[in-house]
């Protein structure tokens, strides 16, 4: 705008010099036009010329004047208006900063939002499918029938103990230990007889009736007790017996009161301790294979109101190898609770079909379930490894001690 004004004034200012100019050329020449005749004619351009000459050259002058000042007004203009524009490009750039880094900081609040968003709703959402799905109910049921399973294991384990004590060392009244070494055999031979009683037996003269049919008695062989993982009423009273013909090949009698306090007579007691602890060592380990196939009683409640075992029918119908039913006609064990939950995630073809339909939430779910158990076998065999070492430890004790009686031998 300044630099309009500025060409305005030059321009007016060109013009008012030219009106003069011709304004004074003209007064002179009607002067000498007022003389008669050709010399008024000549005079006048004479008169005219001149003056036309000095008029032109001043008004030559003031337009280069003006011209000049133009032309600085319009350099100094042209440099004002960079400047503003300068000024103004620069400002113009912080505010395009400013304004991207508050839409940068507003876009990372929005993604912050959103991540928290998603992460919250997949919580609730597992929360939920936890609360009300199948693999819920599996968590639950696993939980509630666990508990109930390993009471009854520790109840089976306790009971175990005790009888293989009356029986080896008579801690009950009226055991037949009691009476002496030969009635203890005798008895644990009526026993064997009695319910597993075979042909052969028979045939030695080592029982007078065969209650079981060919083979090795059930009394005689852990095969049939270690590799089910369900013992029902009768592999139980199997169990009871084998213990005793493994484990207790010659009960000792109680020392007779006419000796006990003499020191043939501490010498047997303190030799029936150690055997009876050493006894209790190998026993306990057994027991406890025993005492976990020992099933539980039927209808323990579970997850969403099913029961330890249908749940555990189903599980086993649906495993390559299962019947559609009566898979635990004698109930549901530890060792067949723990037999399920080992091999469901393998063996079980919709499971694996599941695993790739299902969506992230119902994987992570059967991961952690999976990973869980995992940890549950880790402890149980590092408690095997324990009982291990205490079996490896009294084994080197009774070597040392036979080494140590070889000695005093080979001195004597």
């Amino acid at each position: 705008m300044a630099m309009n004004t500025a060409t305005k004034k030059a321009g007016d200012g060109f013009g008012a010099a030219r009106r003069r100019c011709v304004a004074r050329g003209a007064a002179l020449a009607f002067a000498a036009a007022a003389i008669p005749g050709a010399a008024g004619a000549q005079t006048a351009v004479r008169v005219l010329n001149p003056l036309l000459m000095v008029q032109d050259q001043a008004a030559i002058a003031s337009i280069q004047q003006m011209n000049t000042q133009f032309n600085a007004n319009l350099v100094a203009q042209t440099q004002l208006v960079i400047e503003a524009l300068r000024g103004h490009s620069s400002q113009q750039t912080a505010n395009m900063q400013r304004a991207v880094q508050a839409d940068g900081t507003m876009r990372e609040t929005q993604d912050n939002r959103m991540v928290q968003h998603a992460v919250e709703g997949r919580r609730i959402n597992a929360q939920l499918a936890t609360q009300g799905g199948a693999v819920g109910c599996n968590i639950m049921t696993g939980v509630i029938g666990s508990t109930a399973l390993f009471a009854t294991a520790n109840q089976a384990r306790s009971q175990l103990t005790t009888l293989a004590g009356d029986y080896q060392f008579g801690e009950r009244p009226g055991s037949s230990v009691r009476n002496g070494t030969r009635a203890a055999l005798e008895e644990r031979l009526s026993a064997t007889c009695r319910e597993f009683g075979t042909p052969s037996m028979v045939d030695d003269g080592t029982c007078s009736v065969a209650v079981q049919p060919e083979g090795i008695s059930r009394a005689l062989n852990a095969e049939p007790l270690l590799g089910a993982s369900v013992l029902g009423p009768d592999a139980q009273r199997a169990a009871r017996v084998f213990v005793a013909n493994a484990f207790v090949a010659a009960p000792m009698a109680p020392v007779a009161r006419s000796i006990a306090g003499t020191e043939e007579g501490r010498e047997i007691a303190a030799a029936r301790h150690t055997a009876m602890a050493r006894n209790s060592i190998a026993m306990s380990a057994f027991n406890d294979s025993m005492a976990m196939r020992v099933p539980m009683p039927r209808g323990v409640a579970g997850g969403g109101g099913e029961t330890v075992d249908r749940w555990a029918e189903g599980t086993a119908s649906r495993m390559l190898g299962g019947q559609a039913s009566g898979n635990f006609p004698d109930g549901v064990s530890l060792y067949a609770w723990m037999d399920l939950r080992a091999r469901s995630f393998y063996l079980d073809p919709n499971f694996q079909l599941r695993v790739n339909s299902q969506d992230a939430d119902q994987n992570s779910k059967d991961a952690v379930l999976i990973q869980g158990f995992q940890t549950f076998l880790q402890w149980h065999q590092f408690q095997q490894a324990e009982r291990t070492n205490v079996l490896l430890s009294n084994l080197l004790s009774i070597m040392a001690e036979e080494a140590q009686s070889r000695r005093v031998g080979i001195a004597r």
